[in-house]
């Protein structure tokens, strides 16, 4: 049976917010420009208490694909919970191509809305195989998040609303 009605539900779960290094070109290739982002640090914050993750960023790393149209995320992080469980996240996404986001990525501006932009992810966490039992909803959820850049005093940064799809 087929529907044009959405089957998923997702569920706001928490912020993420990265501080990060300006971006370093790497290289040119037919497919396009391989640059690099390192994440210097950051914070998750939960926005339910059935869905716990507050949590310290402590490093990490995108390896970007840069083209004409669109920019393909390869991200790594490592960070520790508020209960200093280590954790890994691994997330591939897009950014479309589009005027607000390269504004804030040359530092001609410093910011645009979620609105204003396409800026997504599809993360996974892997968390230590001892980290307290409240965890364990983020093994089970697929995360989607949608995001945006921005500068402030501190820096250049992105967050994402991450959602968990739920039954």
């Amino acid at each position: 049976m087929s529907t044009q009605e959405s089957i998923i539900t997702l569920k706001p779960v928490f912020h993420l917010s990265f501080d990060l290094e300006e971006i370093q070109p790497v290289a040119s290739r037919a497919a396009g420009d391989d640059v690099v982002v390192n994440i210097t640090g950051g914070f998750t914050k939960s926005y339910d208490e059935k869905y716990p993750f507050n949590s310290t960023i402590l490093h990490g790393r995108d390896d970007i694909l840069v083209n004409p149209t669109h920019n393909s995320l390869d991200c790594r992080v490592y960070g520790k919970t508020e209960d200093g469980a280590g954790f890994t996240i691994r997330y591939g996404g897009i950014v479309q191509a589009s005027a607000p986001v390269g504004a804030v990525c040359s530092g001609q501006s410093n910011g645009h809305t979620y609105e204003e932009s396409y800026v997504t992810n599809n993360m996974t966490v892997f968390i230590d195989k001892d980290a307290p039992k409240k965890y364990d909803w983020i093994k089970f959820h697929n995360l989607v998040g949608r995001g945006r850049f921005f500068r402030d005093d501190k820096g250049f940064h992105i967050e994402y609303i991450m959602h968990a799809i739920v039954q």
